[in-house]
C-alpha cells in the first residue's frame, strides 16, 4: 500500500509478528512489551493504525505464500463452503430415517463444513428388558469459517467489502481467535486452526 509509513519501533514490528504468528492482539502486546495495564486500549490503539493494519497483512500474506497457500485454494473453500448442502452430508426419508454418510466418502471440503456431527441412539425397552424400538437423533452443524475466509480473502484482495476495512478485518480475526482459544481451553478440538495459529 503506496504513502504508508513502516512500523515506528521494534515494539510495534514484535506486536506485528506475534499477531500474525496466531497470537491474540492483547498476548501479542504484553509479548511484545506493552504494559499489562491498559494492554486492550494499547492493542485497540494499535489495530486502528492503516500502517499497523498493513503490516501485519503483508507478514500474514508471507506466511500464506510460505505454505503455498494461493487465492485459487480460498476460492475452492469458500465455494464448497458457501455452497454446503446438507444432503451432501445426509439422506433422510418420509419416515424420517436418517443415514448420515461415511466420512471417507466426503470430501476434504465437504468434511471441513461440519461443525458438530452427533448421532445419538436411543432403545426404548420393554419390562423384560427387550429393546422394542430404536430412536436416532442426528444433529449437523455446519462450521461457522466466514471471519476466517473472509479475512484471507480480503488478504489475497479476492473479497472486497463496502462496509469494512482492514481493521475490521483483523477484529473479526482477533475475536475469531479469542473464540477459539476459549475452545481450546474446554478441551474442544474440533474446528480447524487457522494457518500459524500453532
Amino acid at each position: 500500500m503506496a504513502g504508508l509509513q513502516a512500523v515506528k519501533n521494534a515494539r510495534q514490528e514484535a506486536f506485528c509478528q506475534f499477531v500474525a504468528a496466531g497470537r491474540l492482539p492483547p498476548a501479542a502486546a504484553r509479548e511484545a512489551g506493552y504494559a499489562e495495564k491498559g494492554v486492550y486500549s494499547t492493542c485497540t490503539r494499535l489495530l486502528s493504525r492503516p500502517y499497523i493494519q498493513q503490516r501485519i497483512k503483508s507478514l500474514l500474506q508471507a506466511r500464506l505464500e510460505a505454505a503455498g497457500v494461493t487465492k485459487d485454494h480460498v476460492v475452492a473453500r469458500v465455494a464448497h463452503l458457501a455452497f454446503a448442502d446438507l444432503g451432501q452430508f445426509a439422506t433422510w426419508d418420509e419416515a424420517g430415517n436418517v443415514t448420515v454418510r461415511a466420512s471417507e466418502d466426503m470430501t476434504a471440503h465437504e468434511r471441513a463444513a461440519i461443525k458438530t456431527l452427533r448421532v445419538t441412539r436411543v432403545d426404548r425397552v420393554n419390562k423384560q428388558g427387550e429393546v422394542t424400538s430404536t430412536r436416532t437423533d442426528v444433529i449437523i452443524e455446519p462450521v461457522n469459517t466466514q471471519p476466517w475466509m473472509l479475512l484471507l480473502g480480503r488478504m489475497l484482495n479476492i473479497v472486497e467489502s463496502e462496509h469494512a476495512d482492514s481493521a475490521d478485518a483483523i477484529r473479526e480475526l482477533a475475536a475469531a481467535m479469542m473464540e477459539r482459544r476459549a475452545q481450546l481451553q474446554d478441551g474442544d478440538r474440533s474446528r480447524p486452526r487457522l494457518l500459524g495459529t500453532g
